[in-house]
């Protein structure tokens, strides 16, 4: 399947494109594109057995990358036969925090109603 940016309208942040291009070191983004092309290569089912990806609610993924002590999360879902990158973010707490969850679940209804 095909990894794809869910993009907001134009006068919106662009979610994941701005949260790698906030990530201070390049072994950081790097680091997040290993896990996005295992992804794209092994699909989701297998990578759901192991720790680098995660099912957070009905349909909403984290895929999980860590540079050093950093800890990254890329909120994706799956929805006409590719994987829709949500958001991202720096994760630094033992949970996802329920604002991310809110937020990537919004952002998956509105992909779901104008596609």
């Amino acid at each position: 399947m095909e990894i794809e940016l869910w993009r907001p309208p134009p006068d919106r942040p662009q979610y994941v494109a701005d949260f790698m291009n906030s990530l201070e070191r390049k072994e950081e983004r790097d680091k997040i594109m290993e896990g996005l092309e295992r992804l794209k290569y092994y699909g989701l089912p297998p990578l759901l057995r192991t720790k680098e990806v995660k099912k957070i609610e009905d349909g909403l993924f984290e895929i999980r990358s860590r540079y050093g002590k950093r800890k990254f999360r890329i909120m994706f879902c799956c929805y006409k036969e590719r994987y829709w990158l949500l958001s991202g973010f720096v994760k630094k707490t033992q949970k996802t925090p329920p604002k991310e969850i809110r937020t990537a679940a919004n952002r998956m209804r509105e992909l779901k109603n104008k596609l």
